[in-house]
């Protein structure tokens, strides 16, 4: 539930699309990366084979820096790993080489900026060109955060972005740090991109939220993009609309059926 709505039919459909491209792409690697056990993140029960198999599986560690949700989540979904992986291997301040290709991953840090929601892994590859993935660090509000991309000078940054939908919880003070550290971003980083999504495009007025980023941004000459810009398309706040959707399509209700659960959970091709 979301602005008191559930999904529109409009959402599962673009999920199930999504969700199509991502097994297709996960296929194809070498390694992937689960940085914490949220299930907007991944999926622990669906197309496992097709993503996971024989393949090196980085997961943030099941045990330790963890909340007890995402811990019963790991405890669920790390034995199903472990029979289809080659390799599962704590992420955790660790690095690995791939040929050429360099992973590092930060320290667990917060989910947001306190360990409530639990904690996540940053990812970091390096190819010569460097891109790094925040994972649901919320902003980044939090030093630590921020930190391992100012450290690592990335090329390219995907980042969640603050949670600028919930103020209440999420309070000024730490939307005035996540501008703060993206603003500094910018700056001391060669960045080709920087990616905003997730969080922060569950906000209708999300671009006011980050003003004075796109204002550093001209100034640096650098881009700011949501992922949907960074891959050539145009932004659709589909969560974000969801209220409108609901009301200029409400006979798309009957759409919502078991058909499209099952097409977004992987029993249909």
């Amino acid at each position: 539930i979301r602005f008191g709505h559930p999904p529109h039919p409009r959402e599962w459909e673009r999920l199930g699309e999504s969700w199509g491209r991502i097994v297709k792409f996960a296929g194809k690697a070498d390694a992937v990366v689960v940085g914490h056990y949220h299930y907007d993140h991944h999926d622990p029960d669906h197309e496992l084979e097709r993503i996971y198999k024989g393949k090196t599986v980085f997961v943030k560690h099941p045990s330790e820096n963890i909340n007890q949700s995402q811990k019963r989540r790991a405890a669920h979904f790390i034995p199903k790993l472990e029979e289809i992986a080659d390799k599962v291997e704590f992420a955790d301040g660790s690095e690995r080489r791939f040929g050429k290709t360099k992973l590092r991953f930060s320290s667990a840090v917060f989910h947001g900026t306190n360990p409530r929601l639990g904690y996540v892994v940053e990812t970091m590859v390096d190819d010569g060109y460097r891109f790094i993935h925040t994972n649901d660090v919320e902003g980044p509000a939090v030093k630590e955060q921020a930190d391992f991309i100012l450290e690592n000078k990335p090329n390219l940054v995907f980042v969640d972005g603050p949670l600028s939908y919930i103020m209440l919880r999420y309070g000024m003070e730490n939307m005035k740090r996540a501008n703060e550290n993206l603003v500094k971003i910018l700056r001391a980083c060669p960045l080709d991109a920087l990616v905003v999504d997730h969080h922060l495009l569950r906000d209708i007025g999300w671009k006011k939220r980050i003003e004075e980023v796109f204002t550093c941004a001209e100034k640096e000459k650098k881009k700011v993009l949501t992922a949907a810009e960074y891959a050539g398309g145009e932004t659709d706040q589909l969560e974000a609309n969801r209220s409108r959707l609901w009301k200029e399509f409400p006979d798309e209700k009957k759409k919502t059926s078991r058909r499209l659960e099952e097409l977004v959970l992987g029993k249909e091709e």
